[in-house]
């Protein structure tokens, strides 16, 4: 999480931005349950909501927090960094829509191997709506890498898209 913050800090600090954060108040993570580090931060604003779902980062659901953030903080941008077939992806486009229309949304993915109408999962044609939803509602997409560029022409995504390798501090391998 340090590196996410220190993204959200450096993000801050740019004329003209502010910018809010949603995050779960405690998820589970490499089976290990965790809780948000920070609640507040003098730069930037911090949500927080209950998940319903932990440990399946495709499958889950706020209980709350989303709508309240997008209904507080009136987003003219959310950036997901949930891939575009997830469940939280399509709960945040539908609450996009009915709460701040004029929105833009962007999903980040890491999808780097094409799965033709696969993702792994028996919810397979669950993702594909949910996938083809946000992809419409979306205005861009954010990509991990190169072939996760291809893997979403493949998949039929034809806005724009921009490679940002999501990276780790390197104090994670430090330490």
């Amino acid at each position: 999480l340090l590196a996410s913050h220190e993204r959200y800090e450096k993000l801050a600090a740019v004329e003209g931005i502010e910018l809010a954060v949603l995050s779960p108040k405690r998820w589970t993570e490499h089976m290990k349950d965790v809780r948000a580090e920070r609640t507040s931060h003098p730069n930037y604003r911090i949500y927080l909501g209950e998940t319903w779902g932990r440990g399946s980062y495709s499958r889950g659901l706020f209980r709350s927090g989303l709508g309240e953030a997008i209904k507080d903080f009136q987003p003219d941008i959310v950036q997901l960094m949930e891939e575009p077939w997830s469940f939280f992806a399509w709960q945040a486009a539908q609450s996009l829509r009915k709460h701040r229309p004029e929105a833009n949304l962007l999903f980040y993915t890491w999808e780097n191997i094409f799965r033709k109408d696969t993702y792994c999962s028996w919810f397979d044609p669950v993702h594909r709506k949910i996938e083809r939803a946000v992809f419409e509602r979306s205005c861009a997409g954010v990509c991990a890498t190169r072939i996760s560029s291809h893997v979403l022409l493949r998949k039929g995504f034809r806005k724009e898209t921009r490679v940002i390798p999501y990276g780790i501090h390197q104090s994670f391998f430090l330490s």
